[in-house]
C-alpha cells in the first residue's frame, strides 16, 4: 500500500510540474483583442476570443495581424473595452475583405505610446467606437500615440468625439472616411484632430471633401498640433473623405495585353490596352497610367 501511495504521489508531482511547464511556455503577445490578451496558444486562430469572428491570426515573427473577413466586437467599459490595442513597438494590420471592429463602450484601434502600426491589403476595415461612454476619452475611433501609415487598403472610422487623433500619420494611395462628432470643452475635437507636431502626410491621395478644408496650427504648452478645420473656420465634425489623386499616381510597368482595362468610374472599356487612347485605368483593382 506505501508503495502503491507512493507512486500515485509521484505521479501528481510530475503532472503538476508538467502543466506548470506548459504554461511556463505560453508566450504574451503586445497585442490586446477584443480585451483578450494574443498569446502563443491562440495567436494562429483568434477567433477563439470571445468576440472575434472569421479568420483572424497573428504572426510574432513578422508582428502581423491579419484580418479575413473578421468581425471583432467589444461591450466592455473604458481601456478593457478596446477593439485593438496595439502595445509593441511595430505592427501590420493585413486586411483582406470586408473587416469591421466595434468597440461600444471604448475606443475602437488604440497605438500605444510610439509605437506603430501599418495597414496594408486590398480589404477594409470599418471602425465603430463609442459614442455613448461616459468618459469622453474613450469616444475615439482611432487613438494614435505613435505613427500610423495607410498603404492602398480601405478604413473607415467613426466615434463619438474624435475621428482620428493624435500621433504622426502617413497616407499612401488609400481611401478613408472618419467622422467624429466633436465635443463642447475640446474646441479641436473632431473628425481628424490633435496631429502631432506636423500635418498628416499624404501620398497619391488627398482630403477631398468636405470642400475647403485646412489645417488649423495650434499650440498646447510646449507643443504643435494640427486639426482639419472647414471653410466656415470650425472643426470639422461631418464625414471626411481621404482619396486617390489622380495627378498623383506613380506609372507601374504592366503587360498591356489581355488586362481588362475598366475606366476611373467602373465602365470596361476593352481587352487590351494598347487599343485605348493615353489615361488613367483600373487594372486588376489598381489604377495605372497609359502614356
Amino acid at each position: 500500500m506505501k508503495k502503491k501511495a507512493l507512486l500515485t504521489f509521484v505521479f501528481v508531482i510530475v503532472a503538476i510540474m508538467w502543466t506548470g511547464l506548459a504554461q511556463a511556455q505560453t508566450e504574451d503577445y503586445e497585442l490586446i483583442i477584443a480585451g483578450a490578451q494574443v498569446t502563443s496558444d491562440n495567436c494562429n486562430d483568434l477567433s477563439v476570443i470571445d468576440g472575434v469572428k472569421g479568420n483572424a491570426k497573428y504572426d510574432p515573427a513578422t508582428k502581423t495581424l491579419t484580418l479575413d473577413n473578421v468581425t471583432i466586437h467589444n461591450t466592455a467599459e473604458t481601456i478593457y473595452g478596446i477593439g485593438i490595442y496595439n502595445l509593441g513597438e511595430s505592427l501590420t494590420i493585413h486586411l483582406i475583405g470586408n473587416n469591421s471592429v466595434t468597440a461600444e463602450k471604448s475606443v475602437g484601434l488604440w497605438n500605444g505610446r510610439d509605437n506603430s502600426i501599418i495597414f496594408t491589403g486590398n480589404g477594409s476595415l470599418i471602425i465603430n467606437a463609442s459614442t455613448t461612454a461616459s468618459n469622453k476619452d474613450y469616444q475615439k475611433g482611432i487613438f494614435n500615440r505613435g505613427s500610423i501609415t495607410v498603404n492602398d487598403c480601405t478604413l473607415e472610422v467613426c466615434a463619438g468625439e474624435y475621428g482620428l487623433c493624435d500621433g504622426y500619420w502617413i497616407f499612401n494611395h488609400c481611401n478613408v472616411r472618419v467622422k467624429g462628432e466633436g465635443m463642447s470643452d475640446d474646441q479641436y475635437a473632431g473628425s481628424i484632430s490633435w496631429v502631432w507636431d506636423n500635418k498628416p502626410e499624404f501620398r497619391g491621395c488627398d482630403v477631398t471633401g468636405p470642400a475647403g478644408t485646412y489645417w488649423k496650427e495650434f499650440q498646447d504648452g510646449e507643443y504643435t498640433y494640427y486639426t482639419l478645420f472647414g471653410k466656415d473656420n470650425k472643426v470639422v465634425t461631418d464625414w471626411v473623405t481621404i482619396a486617390p489623386d489622380p495627378a498623383s499616381i506613380n506609372t507601374p510597368i504592366v503587360n498591356t495585353t489581355n488586362q481588362n482595362p475598366y475606366t476611373l468610374s467602373g465602365v470596361r472599356v476593352s481587352d487590351n490596352l494598347n487599343k485605348l487612347p493615353k489615361g488613367i485605368y483600373i487594372i486588376n483593382n489598381k489604377k495605372v497610367v497609359k502614356q
